[in-house]
């Protein structure tokens, strides 16, 4: 027993040697060692601890997680986390706002963002930032309100469309005046609208009076020059400078044109030209042109056997002249059978044609015209004949089936020199027979004529060669020499020949046609055009010019048209469903919107025909003005689809076409104009010594018919008494 209590002791003394001899473990070596980190809380630890002992090291605030330590040994043991800085998750998004991330890496304990207000809008909040905070971000999420643009104040003859008093970034405001006596004193500011910065893009506009300034005009002046303002509906008064003339006629009087005030028409000067003036009975033999100018002269030759030359020049009011030449005419025929149902006048022209109308109970109705030799044409209307008069010769019947045959007496020989016999039906016009040893008819050139230059009763007989343009002359004149034309031993073959090389017909491309008839020969210098066929376009140029017996060489190709697909927002591809199609295919659609419609888009020459009735109609703005007319009721600034405006045309203007215009998704559909008068004063019925045949009158619509009388003398020249206004032109008739 004595034993055992020694042994204990002893094990007792040992065991405490032991631990007297094991260090302790400070809180400076954690502090030092690998293990220490800053977010760690240390504030309640002691300064050591001894061997064994195991301690709790929290973090600081904002950060979680946990460290164990334990000594052993003097040294220690770490066991946990790492402390991790707490997340606050999203800072939320603002309305009309973006933000970014200023301070840290992430959402998490010490980061900060700031908000910015979109553009137009502006931080109604006191802060634009918020911290990631221990308890979460602090504040709330800041506020953007839109810009508001200050009250607009007008006077009150200015109508104002739009809200003027609660107007914020992006609204408009639209000006007009209550009084069509009125315009805005600025049309650029018809229109403001609230930018970015809340202020209005202008200060809002007034209505003042109608009024227009006296105009610069080129090649012309203001008559009155102490006058600088007019009001509206006043004329201005203005001259054209030498060899200049007015480009309307109209007076230009001060008008309100949408929210302008504007001259109308605009005064305006132009260069006097006359355009080129074909006559039936000349020919132009000298400065043949389309167009000439003031005071250019162009010298003409009649075309009978006379051949008589004068010349026409180009004067302020058109040609000033007249033509010698004899034109032919033809007078009424009347017939015991028919009525005149259609254009029933005095004397005709050549070529002019007569409407009959049978007495019997058939009514049928025919027409006659008016040839070189007198009447064209026959009178169904009676079934026998009468026996023809024929001037040196005679005519055979029977007459009952409207047939008769004649010849020439001995001696005598037909004027055509075709045959010496010829049949005729009623009312034919005869061949003439001339003696044996007159010529007749005059020869028969191809590429050109063959003209009478003095008539029968002179000598010599002579008739001039005229060739086609291309063609040149090998001889001057055929003389008559005993009846027959000598053409001075050339054949007629050979009279006109080309200047140049002919061209054959121009080369076949594929996939066209040329727009123009067949010919076997092209001149030198003409043109001929391509048409590609149906489904086709034209790729490059589409005419070719033969150059002295040569086409030009140019690369004409027709390609097959064709359209890509269509891909519309409002409706999906139903039918035919593909990236290509040909030139009239179609493609089915359907919307997508509740009532599923379906329309068809086909593929044409411009591309993709046909709208989608998906999409929501748009309105129009104001319709296009029209010259010379106005708009029938209040002119707006706005119109609805389908909406219709009523137009109507000054005083003595004819309206051609609808006077209507609608607008049709966002464009006005239909076309009018309004056509001008015919004004003839006092001067002018001076100058052509003629009166009107009834009242006296200045003004005369498009289309009216007029007709004049001689003041004195008689009618010389080509034009009739009776004419036509035609847009504000009338050929006027002159008497001697």
């Amino acid at each position: 027993m004595h034993v055992i209590n020694q042994i204990c002791v002893v094990l007792l003394w040992m065991h405490a040697l032991t631990f007297a001899q094991v260090p302790d473990c400070t809180l400076e070596q954690f502090i030092n060692g690998p293990q220490f980190n800053s977010n760690f809380d240390t504030t309640g630890l002691q300064p050591s601890y001894p061997a064994g002992k195991q301690i709790r090291v929290g973090c600081n605030v904002g950060y979680s997680g946990f460290f164990r330590l334990t000594c052993v040994e003097g040294g220690w043991v770490s066991k946990g986390t790492v402390c991790q800085p707490k997340s606050c998750g999203h800072p939320g998004d603002a309305q009309f706002a973006d933000f970014n991330l200023e301070v840290g890496d992430d959402f998490v304990f010490g980061s900060k963002v700031v908000y910015t207000c979109h553009k137009g809008y502006q931080m109604v909040s006191r802060t634009n930032h918020r911290n990631c905070m221990n308890e979460g971000w602090d504040g709330v999420v800041p506020v953007c309100e839109a810009q508001q643009c200050p009250v607009i104040h007008v006077d009150s003859n200015v109508q104002v469309n739009g809200d003027p008093e609660e107007a914020t970034y992006g609204n408009v405001v639209r000006f007009s005046c209550k009084s069509k006596s009125e315009i805005l004193s600025n049309p650029r500011l018809a229109e403001l609208y609230c930018d970015e910065n809340g202020e209005w893009s202008g200060q809002p506009p007034k209505c003042i009076e109608i009024k227009c300034t006296a105009p610069q005009i080129e090649n012309g002046y203001v008559t009155d020059r102490n006058i600088q303002e007019y009001k509206e509906h006043d004329v201005l008064l203005f001259e054209c400078n030498d060899r200049y003339k007015r480009t309307e006629e109209r007076a230009a009087k001060c008008t309100r044109v949408g929210m302008r005030a504007e001259w109308t028409p605009t005064p305006a000067c132009e260069q006097i030209t006359c355009n080129k003036k074909n006559l039936r009975e000349a020919d132009i033999v000298d400065n043949n042109k389309r167009k000439y100018r003031y005071n250019e002269k162009v010298d003409y030759r009649c075309k009978d056997g006379k051949r008589e030359r004068f010349t026409l020049t180009c004067g302020e009011d058109g040609w000033i002249g007249s033509s010698p030449c004899t034109e032919i005419t033809c007078n009424r025929k009347t017939l015991p059978d028919a009525d005149i149902v259609d254009n029933d006048k005095p004397t005709y022209r050549h070529d002019e044609q007569v409407g009959y109308r049978c007495k019997d109970g058939k009514r049928e109705q025919f027409t006659l015209t008016c040839g070189v030799n007198g009447w064209i044409g026959r009178s169904p209307c009676t079934a026998t004949c009468q026996k023809p008069e024929v001037l040196n010769g005679f005519a055979v019947g029977p007459y009952n089936n409207t047939t008769i045959y004649y010849t020439c007496n001995e001696g005598f020989k037909f004027f055509t020199n075709k045959g010496w016999w010829a049949e005729a039906k009623c009312n034919d016009i005869l061949q003439r027979c001339i003696e044996n040893a007159k010529c007749g008819e005059t020869p028969v050139i191809p590429n050109g004529k063959s003209v009478l230059l003095q008539r029968q009763s002179q000598t010599p007989i002579q008739a001039e060669v005229i060739c086609d343009t291309g063609y040149s002359s090998q001889i001057k004149h055929y003389n008559c020499n005993r009846g027959k034309w000598v053409p001075n031993g050339n054949s007629t073959k050979a009279v006109c020949k080309p200047t140049a090389n002919l061209c054959k017909p121009p080369p076949k491309v594929e996939n066209a046609v040329v727009r123009a008839s067949y010919q076997k020969e092209y001149l030198s210098n003409s043109t001929v055009t391509y048409l590609c066929r149906d489904g086709y376009g034209m790729e490059g140029e589409d005419t070719i010019q033969c150059i002295n017996g040569k086409w030009e060489e140019k690369i004409i190709t027709c390609t097959q048209i064709t359209c890509n697909r269509k891909t519309l927002r409002e409706a999906d591809i139903v039918d035919n469903n593909k990236r290509k199609y040909r030139y009239n295919e179609q493609v089915g659609y359907r919307c997508k919107d509740g009532n599923q419609e379906r329309f068809t888009l086909t593929c044409g020459e411009d591309g993709w025909i046909g709208r989608s009735p998906c999409t929501e109609s748009v309105g129009c703005g104001s319709p296009p003005p029209l010259t010379d007319g106005d708009i029938k009721y209040t002119l707006k600034s706005n119109y609805s689809h389908k909406e219709r405006v009523e137009f109507m045309c000054q005083s003595y203007f004819t309206m051609e076409g609808e006077p209507n215009r609608t607008c049709i998704n966002g464009k006005w559909i239909g076309q009018m104009r309004c056509l001008k008068p015919c004004i003839v004063n006092e001067d002018v019925y001076k100058e052509h010594n003629i009166t009107l045949k009834s009242n006296d009158r200045t003004f005369f619509t498009h289309d009216e018919m007029i007709e004049f009388k001689c003041a004195r003398g008689i009618p010389v020249g080509a034009v009739a008494m009776r004419q036509r206004c035609n847009g504000g032109e009338i050929l006027l008739p002159t008497c001697q």
